[in-house]
């Protein structure tokens, strides 16, 4: 009587295809985690900007409301233009963002949702123009304050 091979009739991987897959993966994990927290930090500077856009949105409408000689108290004069808690809110709030001033230079622009924030720069406004927050010239760090590209 002939004996049987008990393992003769199994399939399965060997050792070598296991091993072989895991390093593929290895590879693939290193390249795309990175990539991942770039996209997330691209997309936070993204909505910073976006941000900004906001603010220059209110401070234009501040402008043409001061211009246009409505009676909004709010807008009496060019100062008014230039007064966070009446262009944006009390607390610099609109949103899920949050600005710390209305300042030439080094106004901070942080929102509940990212790891990131930005300084931005404002022109006042004037007679002859609104306010203008440049996002151009904007820097962005990371809340323990390093600096990002």
């Amino acid at each position: 009587m002939k004996k049987k091979n008990p393992l003769g009739n199994q399939k399965g991987f060997t050792l070598i295809e296991i091993i072989a897959v895991l390093i593929i993966l290895g590879i693939l994990a290193a390249v795309a985690v990175p990539k991942y927290f770039e996209l997330q930090d691209d997309a936070a500077k993204a909505a910073l900007k976006r941000a900004v856009a906001e603010l220059t949105a209110r401070d234009n409408l501040a402008w043409a409301k001061y211009k246009s000689g409505t009676t909004d108290p709010n807008y009496d004069s060019v100062a008014d233009l230039n007064d966070m808690t009446k262009i944006i809110s009390a607390d610099g709030s609109f949103g899920d963002f949050t600005v710390d001033g209305m300042a030439a230079t080094g106004n901070k622009l942080t929102s509940t949702n990212f790891t990131i924030y930005a300084l931005v720069n404002r022109t006042a406004a004037t007679e002859n123009s609104p306010g203008i927050w440049d996002s151009s010239s904007m820097t962005f760090f990371t809340k323990a304050g390093a600096a990002l590209p």
